[in-house]
């Protein structure tokens, strides 16, 4: 059955003029040509019409303010001041408003009913129409922080799972990546006792010596930065450790650029197979490590690792890979993001043409303008493993420490005064 507006033009003229000086009937000149026949049958009297008109959804603002809108929210992207749906329609309800623009929107809301959007890591499903909610798995999700390392040479270290709970079982890591350990915190969180646990599990596959050193790039979590322990064990075996600068691994950081994107995807896949597989049955906490692994093996590969160096300018070493404008400083001189404001009706003007007289997004919340910082400070990596930041450590300890103790301090309490006047005698 052809979709919408999916028939040749040339087939409904031909089916058209067939039924009309009576060769042939509707379900044969459907038939014949390939062409729907309520379409033929229904509007069959109006051939040049039906032929060439546009069938799609009728937009509601003006073609030029819609342009208008879509550079906007590109401009607002690029400055790092992304709208969000809810934004957005709240914004289009205000610029209906103000240019005089007939909508079906909700004056209760002030917003726009609906505007699309793509999620990249569930996949659709279908469902009976009509139906509000579409339930897949009935537990609520938990979270599991997975510990993950790769190099430049296209090695992985086994991972780590950290599960939400009290105690290990085995069970846990029944299907899990060969070599991999697991960990147990209430939270779910990794801490500074569990980094130390996966550091010595980096260092038994690794097999680093102060002879032949290694590298270690990591993020600045305070398990990474603040834990003296790491230090002690890092130097000893001959590991640098590495912090990456603040808010920079999004672009910094190897596993963050090339390997979660296809890992996230085939995860998601790999849950909806099972789902599809096991009806009635949820994802707990003994199925996680067999599903995370068929994501991981397929992510973890050796042209996954090397293009995440190569991207970062790591390794082969870049220094110019990335532009002038991932070093400015983003800043507003009209008005600071915040909320959509509300904005008064435009005053009268001279020129009477729509342009003129047109309230456009920039009005309603300004564009973030992108300047050069004035000041010379950057952002550098943090040497860990370094005697400077170890003796700033223990300063920063010893100064804690004494703080404490100073808190805790009570000052010795002063001897009660006897009340003389208790034991005077009263006078008769």
């Amino acid at each position: 059955m052809a979709k919408r507006k999916e028939w040749d033009k040339e087939a409904m003229k031909k089916a058209i003029r067939a039924v009309r000086v009576k060769t042939m009937g509707y379900k044969s000149a459907s038939k014949a040509f390939s062409v729907p026949r309520i379409t033929l049958k229904g509007e069959g009297h109006i051939v040049e019409e039906l032929v060439d008109k546009e069938i799609d959804r009728k937009p509601v603002l003006p073609q030029p303010l819609e342009d208008e809108l879509v550079a906007y929210c590109i401009q607002m992207e690029r400055s790092c001041y992304g709208l969000t749906v809810k934004y957005l329609r709240r914004m289009v309800y205000q610029l209906a408003i103000h240019n005089n623009v007939r909508h079906p929107f909700s004056d209760d809301q002030k917003a726009a009913d609906r505007i699309s959007i793509v999620h990249h890591q569930t996949q659709r499903i279908v469902a009976l129409k009509g139906r509000r909610e579409v339930h897949k798995s009935a537990e609520r999700g938990s979270l599991v922080t997975v510990v993950m390392c790769m190099s430049v040479a296209g090695q992985y270290v086994p991972p780590m799972p950290i599960f939400p709970r009290k105690w290990m079982k085995a069970e846990l890591l029944v299907g899990a990546p060969p070599g991999s350990i697991g960990a147990v915190n209430d939270s779910g969180w990794i801490t500074s006792e569990l980094f130390e646990q996966w550091f010595h599990h980096f260092v038994l596959n690794v097999k680093p010596l102060k002879e032949d050193p290694v590298v270690l790039m990591l993020d600045r979590h305070c398990s990474h930065v603040r834990n003296i322990n790491l230090i002690d064990c890092a130097r000893r075996h001959g590991v640098s450790v590495v912090c990456l600068p603040a808010h920079s691994t999004a672009k910094m950081q190897p596993l963050v650029i090339a390997f979660m994107f296809p890992f996230k995807t085939f995860y998601a896949q790999a849950i909806e197979n099972w789902l599809s597989s096991n009806p009635g049955c949820i994802v707990i906490n003994l199925q996680i490590a067999r599903l995370f692994a068929e994501g991981y093996v397929r992510a973890a590969t050796m042209e996954t690792a090397v293009n995440g160096f190569c991207k970062t300018g790591i390794l082969p070493y870049n220094p110019d890979i990335f532009r002038e404008v991932d070093y400015v400083v983003h800043t507003q001189q009209e008005a600071q993001p915040g909320e959509v404001g509300v904005i008064e009706d435009p005053p009268e003007r001279p020129s009477t043409s729509e342009q003129a007289s047109r309230i456009s997004p920039q009005q309603i919340r300004a564009v973030a303008v992108i300047q050069p910082s004035a000041s010379k400070r950057r952002g550098s990596a943090l040497l860990v493993s370094s005697s400077p930041h170890k003796n700033k450590m223990l300063e920063a300890s010893v100064q804690r420490k004494a703080a404490s103790r100073k808190r805790n301090v009570t000052p010795p309490s002063l001897p009660k005064k006897k009340n003389k006047d208790k034991y005077k005698q009263k006078s008769p």
